[in-house]
């Protein structure tokens, strides 16, 4: 029997953030233990790190997947193969270190099944670690090298009984879901780090759909880390994907040269610009 949801997390040498992930999922939400699936799709499993995540998912996960993924290294490419070794009807996508409250995957089923047919993309507000504040979504504003500032708007966390969930502008991609058969998809040609957040979101409006906030999917991202990120993240990664995911949903690539033209020495900028495949300077 196929499960209902599958709970997909991409990682790279994060055997802890998969851990508690996993550990957290299993213990706070035993109640839809026969209704979902968890895979782990590891983008770098040769590692130690990838070695002791395989060894966890396949001795003491039922009713998880340990998914390795070689083929391209990068946040976009595993997060896509989430959704393309997933076997619920709906999925839900987190990053290795989050953790969901309590019923969030319970309230997410009946939602979904309320709400088969739906094609708009879902996420639910970001949790501070004080378990005070909320981020409800992001305003589409450059900032220090990435697009998408958090923000807040109370009024979005309310109850619309009846009514289609709030619609917002963006969200940080550390929790999100829709329906198997209606993801758009993550460019094919993103590498590394960067170039999602709005990207994704523009996609869905573009393609007459919608991104809506969930009240009850609250998660908390570990953003702070005991070690330094091992997978790839530099500049170069970010400016090529912003200019190849600007470029494919339409947004004025121009704002991208712009806000990395004052941080990114000549060189470097040429070089992304160029291996993007556009030809803006």
């Amino acid at each position: 029997m196929k499960p209902k949801l599958t709970v997909g997390m991409a990682c790279y040498d994060d055997f802890d953030g998969v851990y508690f992930s996993v550990q957290a999922l299993r213990l706070f939400h035993a109640e839809v233990e026969s209704d979902i699936e968890i895979i782990v799709v590891d983008n770098h499993p040769e590692g130690e790190q990838g070695q002791k995540t395989r060894a966890f998912i396949e001795c003491g996960v039922r009713n998880g997947r340990y998914i390795p993924f070689t083929s391209v290294v990068g946040t976009a490419a595993p997060r896509n193969a989430v959704f393309e070794t997933a076997t619920g009807e709906f999925v839900l996508c987190i990053d290795a270190h989050v953790l969901l409250q309590r019923q969030a995957l319970e309230k997410l089923i009946g939602f979904y099944l309320a709400n088969p047919k739906t094609d708009d993309l879902f996420q639910g507000p970001l949790l501070y670690d004080d378990l005070q504040f909320y981020c409800t979504h992001m305003e589409p504003v450059w900032r220090d090298e990435m697009f998408g500032i958090w923000a807040s708007n109370a009024e979005l966390l309310k109850e619309h009984s009846g009514q289609q969930p709030p619609e917002i502008p963006m969200q940080g991609l550390g929790c999100f879901t829709c329906r198997r058969e209606s993801w758009l998809g993550f460019h094919p040609e993103f590498r590394g780090f960067g170039g999602e957040e709005g990207y994704i979101h523009q996609k869905y409006r573009n393609a007459g759909r919608a991104t809506r906030l969930l009240p009850f999917l609250t998660w908390v991202h570990r953003f702070q880390r005991s070690h330094p990120i091992r997978f790839p993240c530099t500049r170069y990664h970010k400016i090529r994907n912003y200019l190849i995911g600007w470029s494919e949903v339409h947004l004025p690539v121009k704002t991208v040269i712009d806000h990395f033209r004052p941080l990114t020495p000549v060189n470097e900028l040429q070089a992304a610009i160029h291996d993007s495949g556009l030809t803006l300077m």
